[in-house]
């Protein structure tokens, strides 16, 4: 896992910060999608719906045996901006504007819109990366 955040949080908007506890056996970079499961901070994969942002690493010297024996921090809120890449395909020009989805923990499926949780707000043809806002009421519905 790298400890930097290559990708992940690029604007801070003072969305709120929470802390949360997190399911066992789980780990996760710093900047990556965060799903609740069963009350419990976990990585989300491709096609699952964001709760917030991890702010912070999660290694696997600090992943709890038991979930709760831990708690994480996690942006949660519609105006910070993330900066990711896409998980396939080619970023344009285009893809502002449109509802994305997750494609994995760290990664954009810009090609899809059936969870509709992404708005991109921008985009970095050179660097191959997209920035993108949490729509709230997706996790909501999650």
């Amino acid at each position: 896992m790298a400890t930097t955040l290559e990708y992940g949080l690029y604007t801070n908007q003072l969305d709120p910060v929470v802390t949360l506890p997190v399911k066992a056996s789980s780990t996760w970079d710093a900047g990556a999608f965060l799903k609740l499961d069963s009350g419990y901070l976990t990585a989300c994969s491709a096609g699952d719906v964001p709760f917030g942002v991890a702010v912070h690493q999660i290694t696997t010297a600090q992943t709890p045996a038991t979930s709760g024996d831990v708690s994480a921090q996690v942006y949660v809120g519609p105006t910070n901006i993330y900066q990711y890449p896409p998980d396939s395909g080619t970023v344009v020009v285009g893809d502002v504007g449109k509802k994305m989805d997750v494609g994995g923990a760290r990664s954009i499926n810009r090609d899809a819109s059936t969870d509709s949780c992404l708005i991109c707000v921008g985009v970095d043809t050179a660097a191959q990366t997209l920035f993108v806002q949490l729509i709230p009421s997706a996790a909501a519905g999650a």
